[in-house]
C-alpha cells in the first residue's frame, strides 16, 4: 500500500528458506461469481483474541464479507511458525502461539473470508543479508535476486499450506527503486550490455537509458510474480490472488510494474487499485483507462480510502467525514459496475460514524450482486 507516515509501526521479517521455481500454472477462474467487499487492516490490530474479535466484528457490523489483514510487513511472521516474529506480536502480552489461526477460524465461523497480506519487497529489519547488500533500494529486499524470489514465495507459502486461508494478496509488488550494488551492476551489465550507473544517471533525459531499466527490473518482477503464482495455485489450485498497485500510473514502469499485464497474463486473479483521495479528487480517468487495458475488466476493484493526512506532517493522520467515505466507496463500486466489490483503506480508522455511513452503501451493492 501506499504508506500514510507510521510506517514504523509496521513490519516484518523473514529465514533463509531455499524453494525450486514451482511450474507454471494457468490461473483458474477464481470468484468469478464473487462480490467482494474488503476491510483492510494494515496495523496488527488482531493479534490478540480480543483484536481479533472487534476486527471481525466491525467488518460484519458494516456489510464487508472479507477482510485483508497483513500478516507480513517485512518484519516478522504473525503465524505459528519458526521464523522470527512479528515485532508487534512479540510487544502484545494477550496475543496467543498463533495470532492467525485464531482470526482465520473465528473469521470463518462468522462468514467472512480471509485474504492474508503480505508486503512482497518491503524489508523493515536489518536480517538476512543474502537477499540484499549495499545500493539495494532502501527498506527493500533485491528482486534481483533468486534467492530472495524462492525465499518470499516459501513465506508465503507457509501461510497458503497451514491455514484455510481464502485467498492472497501481495503489496509492494515493485523493485522501490534502482538496486546500484555490485550484484546488481554486474547483472545488468551481463544482461544489457550496459553500464547500470551511467544509465541510472540519466533516466530522465534517455529514453534508451530508461527504457532499459525499465526491462531490466520487468524482468525480475515478472519472474517473481510468476514464481509466486505458480507456487500458490501448485500448492492451492483455484486460491484466489489479488495485487495491490496504482493501475496504469507510468512512475512505477521504472520499478517493474507491469499490474495489468499480470492479470492479463493469469498471473493473478484481482487488480486492486489504491485510490485514497477525496471523492472529487479520484482518478476516474485513470480508472477507467486501466480498466480498458485488461482483457476483463471486472478484475479491478478500487481500494478507497477513509483517512485524512496533513501534507506537513506525515504522523498526523485522522478518520475522514464519513459522508466522504461513503461517497469514494460508491464511486468505487461505480467503476466496478460489473459489480464484483470495492475495498476500504484501512480498519484504523473506521469508526463508528463511517460504518453507520457504509452500511446501507454496501448492503445496496450485497443487494444488487445477488
Amino acid at each position: 500500500m501506499t504508506r500514510i507516515g507510521w510506517s514504523s509501526r509496521r513490519a516484518v521479517l523473514a529465514a533463509g528458506l531455499t524453494a525450486t521455481l514451482a511450474p507454471r500454472i494457468v490461473l483458474a477462474r477464481s470468484g468469478i461469481d464473487r462480490q467482494y467487499r474488503i476491510l483492510l487492516d494494515e496495523d496488527f490490530l488482531w493479534l490478540d483474541k480480543r483484536g481479533a474479535d472487534r476486527l471481525i466484528a466491525t467488518a460484519r457490523a458494516t456489510g464487508f464479507n472479507t477482510i485483508m489483514p497483513c500478516v507480513w510487513h517485512g518484519r516478522g511472521v504473525t503465524w505459528a511458525s519458526e521464523l522470527p516474529r512479528e515485532r508487534y506480536w512479540e510487544k502484545n502480552l494477550d496475543a496467543g502461539k498463533d495470532p492467525l489461526g485464531y482470526l482465520v477460524a473465528a473469521a470463518h465461523a462468522a462468514g467472512l473470508e480471509v485474504h492474508p497480506w503480505f508486503t512482497v519487497t518491503l524489508r523493515q529489519r536489518d536480517f538476512f543479508r543474502a537477499y540484499w547488500d549495499d545500493g539495494t533500494p532502501k527498506d527493500s529486499f533485491d528482486i534481483h535476486r533468486p534467492e530472495f524470489r524462492a525465499f518470499i514465495t516459501e513465506v508465503i507459502l507457509e501461510v497458503v499450506r497451514r491455514y484455510p486461508v481464502d485467498g492472497v494478496n501481495l503489496d509492494y509488488i515493485r523493485s522501490r527503486g534502482v538496486c546500484t550494488s555490485p550484484a546488481c551492476r554486474e547483472d545488468y551489465r551481463r544482461r544489457t550490455g550496459e553500464n547500470l550507473l551511467a544509465d541510472a544517471a540519466i533516466t530522465r533525459l534517455s529514453e534508451g537509458a530508461r527504457e532499459r531499466i525499465i526491462a531490466w527490473n520487468s524482468a525480475a518482477m515478472a519472474a517473481l510474480v510468476e514464481q509466486i503464482s505458480g507456487a500458490v495455485r501448485s500448492a492451492r489450485p483455484g486460491l484466489p490472488i489479488s495485487i495491490s498497485a496504482h493501475a496504469g500510473v507510468e512512475g512505477f514502469r521504472i520499478e517493474g510494474v507491469d499490474s495489468i499485464g499480470w492479470v492479463n497474463r493469469q498471473w493473478v486473479d484481482w487488480l486492486l487499485h489504491m485510490e485514497y483521495a477525496k471523492p472529487a479528487d479520484m482518478r476516474v480517468g485513470l480508472m477507467e483507462g486501466a480498466r480498458a487495458k485488461l482483457r476483463e475488466p471486472w478484475r479491478m476493484i478500487v481500494i478507497a480510502g477513509n483517512y485524512e493526512k496533513n501534507p506537513l506532517d506525515r504522523d498526523d493522520v485522522w478518520s475522514r467525514d464519513p459522508a466522504l467515505v461513503a461517497e469514494a466507496v460508491r464511486t468505487g463500486l461505480g467503476v466496478n459496475r460489473e459489480g464484483r466489490g470495492v475495498a476500504l483503506y484501512s480498519y484504523r480508522f473506521l469508526n463508528r460514524e463511517q460504518q453507520a455511513a457504509l452500511a446501507p452503501v454496501l448492503a445496496k451493492a450485497g443487494l444488487e450482486q445477488q
